[in-house]
Order: C-alpha cells, then sequence, then structure tokens
C-alpha cells in the first residue's frame, strides 16, 4: 500500500509538473497570439494606406502620360505647320521666329510640370536649375528674333540659293508626281 501511495504521489507530480508546464506554454502562446494578431492588424492598415497610394500614383502617372501624349501630338501639327511655313525663306521668318518662341516657351512649361508632378508625387522636388535651363528659359521673343535674323542676313546669298533650288526641286517632284499619278490611275483606266 506505501508503494501504491508513493507511485500515486509520484504520478500526480508529474502530471501536476506537465499540467503546470502546458499551462504556462498555453499562456504564452495565448499572449503571443495577441500580439501577432495586433501586429497583422496594423500591417494591414499600412498595406491597404501602401495600396492605395500606389493607385493615386499609378493614376497620377496615367493622367500625366495623356497630358504628355496629347501636348506632344499638338506640338507634332504645331512643327508641321511651322515646316511649310519656314520652307519659304523670308516670308516664314517671322513665323519660325513665332514658332521657335512658342517651341522654347512650351519646353521650359514642360520642366515646371513635371517637377510640379515630382512634388504631388514625393511631396518635394529637386529645385536646382541647370544652366541650360536658366538659358533657355530665360529667352524672350525678340531675343529670339535678333538670333533668326541675324543667320538670316548672314547667309542671305546662300538662303536665296537654297530656296531657288528647292523651289526647282518642289517643281520637278510635283511633276514627277502628277505623272507617276497620272500614268498609274487615269492612263490605266
Amino acid at each position: 500500500m506505501k508503494k501504491t501511495i508513493i507511485i500515486t504521489s509520484i504520478i500526480f507530480s508529474i502530471v501536476g509538473a506537465g499540467a503546470n508546464f502546458v499551462y504556462d506554454k498555453f499562456t504564452l502562446l495565448t499572449s503571443q497570439i495577441s500580439n501577432l494578431k495586433t501586429i497583422n492588424k496594423n500591417l494591414q492598415t499600412k498595406n491597404n494606406a501602401l495600396t492605395k497610394k500606389q493607385e493615386d500614383i499609378k493614376n497620377k502617372i496615367s493622367q500625366r502620360k495623356k497630358e504628355l501624349y496629347k501636348q506632344k501630338l499638338s506640338r507634332a501639327k504645331k512643327k508641321l505647320g511651322k515646316a511649310t511655313i519656314s520652307a519659304i525663306p523670308f516670308i516664314g521668318t517671322s513665323s519660325v521666329v513665332g514658332m521657335t518662341y512658342w517651341e522654347m516657351q512650351n519646353y521650359c512649361n514642360d520642366i515646371k510640370e513635371f517637377k510640379k508632378f515630382e512634388e504631388s508625387i514625393f511631396g518635394e522636388y529637386d529645385q536646382t536649375i541647370s544652366v541650360e535651363e536658366k538659358a533657355i528659359c530665360g529667352y524672350d521673343y525678340e531675343t529670339i528674333e535678333n538670333i533668326v535674323l541675324k543667320d538670316l542676313n548672314e547667309f542671305e546669298t546662300d538662303t536665296k540659293n537654297w530656296a531657288s533650288k528647292t523651289y526647282d526641286q518642289w517643281i520637278n517632284n510635283l511633276d514627277s508626281e502628277l505623272n507617276r499619278i497620272k500614268n498609274e490611275f487615269i492612263d490605266t483606266k
């Protein structure tokens, strides 16, 4: 009987120690799970905020891309107009000056818009201004006009010769094209 009581005491001691160990581990794990739930909730909140910010950035970039496409297409149209006008020397000089001034102002505006765009995304932008930006964006209409007129005056004879040759080339090209079209479309019917 003594042996039974001793064995039973040992068994209860072992079971008690095991139960105490399990209880301690359970309490620790419960606390850790609670902490992990709190951390997870905080991370989900941060993730949602970052996802929204990323979506805002994507929308801003998409909108900026559309604006740039629109601007570039508009400039391409204006450049085509400029090319036609500037092909006629002296008559198109004022148009060349105006279009050059307009193009330079647009490029400077692009730089300003990009800085605003950068600021809208990052909250700040690099405010340094390059030497080229200071020079180009500092030109006014009269300065550009003087540069173009100076070049035209320096190369007046060359410009006249070029205009004469270009006119002759245009006439020859138009005649060739007209003959080609006539042969291709009129003579085949």
